[in-house]
């Protein structure tokens, strides 16, 4: 697969090392050259994000939810929920576009191609995961164990059409970069689907303490999914095939982390429903605060994770902006001495 790209060495962070890199990936491997002096650290600065768009996304999606949220709470109207989607949509941008600000997804020749592609993934994975959580499941198991069954059904489902391109598209699929990019904006509709099917199906204050806490909990989504994305893309693309034992135990790794937390984030409910308040009490406050404090902490262990095996997919020309925890460790998954 990787035959005819030309592959150059290029500095990847510390002093003394290079690795190649065939405009798509890294090779994993480090070699040694004593002329080669350590790439920059950026310099620090103060509350970095808020000169960022990904935040700004986030902040205006998250008041964009809570207003139609707001608006459709006071009518009790599950048809003015309809009106969260914008800011469904806002929001999981901004989630994705901070993964972008390192991998530089723009350059990417067939960048919109695979945009496309992952938006039309994500409602693919949507409906396989209603079909089977809301139409299969119920019906033959309690929903107890339901919800540890959300990593298998929902994980997959994200990843499906995404490796069906891997395996059967073109080199605008293969490429490690690109995979992610599919994977996150797949896993991102899916959040954004999700969020929705809830708040139509949430009661009358129920749907807004949903305004607060859903955007947060469908961060996870394309977070979670992004752990894997990089280790199977980057596994595929150096093994020459599909199929290998790295992204494997991704795959399986995401979907025990997914279980876990709807396993034990369900522990006590009865039904998959929103949990219905009187008014805007001591008890909507309380449960609204800690749902969304809890949601927000799962998000950021994700991004950290994701992070991690993203970092390796960062390109040389973004090396020199990016902190050191966004320079790639040369990991050597798919190399044939671990796969």
């Amino acid at each position: 697969m990787t035959a005819t790209i030309t592959r150059s060495q290029y500095s990847y962070g510390p002093a003394g090392k290079t690795a190649g890199w065939d405009n798509h990936a890294w090779d994993g491997i480090a070699v040694d050259d004593p002329d080669v002096a350590a790439l920059p650290r950026p310099r620090h600065q103060v509350l970095p994000f808020l000169k960022h768009s990904w935040f700004w996304l986030v902040v205006a999606g998250q008041a964009m939810v809570l207003a139609a949220s707001y608006v459709a709470a006071v009518n009790d109207s599950r048809v003015l929920a309809w009106l969260t989607v914008p800011g469904y949509i806002v929001f999981m941008a901004g989630a994705v576009v901070i993964v972008n600000r390192h991998i530089r997804w723009g350059d990417l020749p067939d960048f919109a191609r695979v945009l496309g592609w992952g938006l039309a993934s994500g409602l693919v994975a949507f409906v396989i995961a209603r079909i089977i959580e809301g139409g299969i499941e119920p019906r033959v198991m309690p929903f107890s164990a339901e919800l540890w069954l959300a990593g298998p059904v929902e994980e997959t489902s994200k990843l499906l059409v995404p490796v069906l391109l891997l395996a059967f598209g073109g080199l605008a699929f293969k490429d490690p970069r690109a995979g992610l990019l599919l994977v996150m904006t797949s896993a991102a509709f899916f959040g954004v689907a999700e969020g929705l099917f809830y708040s139509i199906n949430a009661s009358q204050w129920g749907l807004l303490s949903e305004g607060f806490t859903r955007p947060v909990s469908e961060m996870g989504h394309p977070y979670m999914t992004g752990i894997a994305a990089p280790v199977i893309w980057l596994a595929s693309w150096r093994a020459g095939r599909v199929v290998t034992k790295a992204g494997i135990l991704s795959w399986v790794a995401v979907m025990a982390l997914h279980s876990v937390h709807d396993g034990v984030g369900g522990f006590g409910k009865q039904q998959q429903n929103i949990t219905s308040f009187s008014g805007l009490d001591s008890q909507f406050w309380a449960t609204t605060a800690g749902g969304t404090a809890l949601a927000a902490v799962w998000a950021v262990l994700m991004y950290l994770l994701t992070r991690h095996t993203a970092r390796e997919l960062t390109p040389p020309a973004a090396l020199p902006d990016n902190p050191v925890h966004w320079r790639p460790q040369m990991k050597r998954w798919g190399s044939t001495s671990t796969d």
